[in-house]
């Protein structure tokens, strides 16, 4: 009996335990009230939309395109491009220098491009021109000199010795140093050495010359000539003594005959 009352108040005790953690647990939680009132009226309100115009910005194709075949954006392994063939290879450099135009085209507009193209074009020949001044300027046959062709070709040594004398009476160094030119052009001509032609330039002269004795001598003289005829300056007799024996020594040291 004793057993009997301690199990009914221990079951009593447990189940008052059990209410009051359900009533905890619903007082913990927190009701939400919808005012149905405020929605209505919030409902009738004018909804305002931006209507700002938004300009859209698009990448061209010929942009995306150009991207694409950068290096920066070809993502191939080491291997692949090891294994790629000459064929692609040289597709794939003609597309990146392809797109490579339009992009600096799309950078600094078609006239700033064509501007820099012509100026480069430019300094290219002022280049080409200073580094072959030394064989290329004071062409016999080329420009200002294609009045001497017929020197060239019909005067003879006596007579180019006679017009040397008449500049020097004159007191035109500048003259005696084109004219002792052209008597060496001349007498090379004549011994089959060179070609002469007036669309030759002294470089060409230059070349055609196999022994290599002349070859020196004559690029010497060349130069001299167009430091002396086409500088634009006048020269001093100093300058006269020390040239004329240049072109002495050449024209003594050429063969006597005519080379076949």
């Amino acid at each position: 009996m004793p057993k009997l009352i301690l199990y009914i108040l221990i079951f009593t005790f447990s189940t008052y335990l059990h209410s009051e953690e359900d009533t905890t647990s619903i007082d913990s939680v927190e009701m939400i009230y919808l005012d149905t009132a405020n929605i209505e009226i919030d409902s009738a309100l004018t909804i305002n939309y931006d209507t700002t115009d938004v300009e859209v910005l698009s990448i061209p194709q010929v942009k995306i395109d150009s991207l694409k075949a950068t290096g920066d954006y070809i993502y191939l392994t080491d291997e692949e491009r090891e294994n790629m063939g000459l064929w692609d290879w040289l597709k794939m450099k003609f597309l990146q220098w392809f797109y490579g135009i339009f992009n600096t085209i799309g950078e600094y507009g078609l006239l700033d491009l064509l501007g820099l193209i012509f100026g480069v074009i430019v300094i290219g020949f002022i280049i080409f021109k200073i580094a072959n001044r030394g064989l290329s300027f004071g062409f016999v046959g080329s420009g200002e000199e294609r009045s001497d062709g017929n020197l060239v070709v019909s005067i003879k040594k006596d007579e180019f010795d006679k017009l040397i004398e008449t500049a020097r009476n004159n007191g035109n160094r500048n003259e005696i140093i084109r004219l002792s030119f052209l008597k060496i052009i001349s007498e090379l001509n004549n011994k089959n050495i060179i070609k002469y032609s007036e669309d030759k330039t002294n470089r060409d002269y230059y070349y055609e010359i196999s022994d290599e004795n002349i070859k020196s001598q004559f690029k010497k003289v060349s130069n001299i000539f167009d430091y002396t005829f086409y500088g634009e300056f006048e020269i001093t007799d100093s300058h006269l003594n020390q040239y004329e024996p240049i072109f002495l020594n050449l024209y003594n040291s050429l063969p006597k005959g005519v080379i076949k």
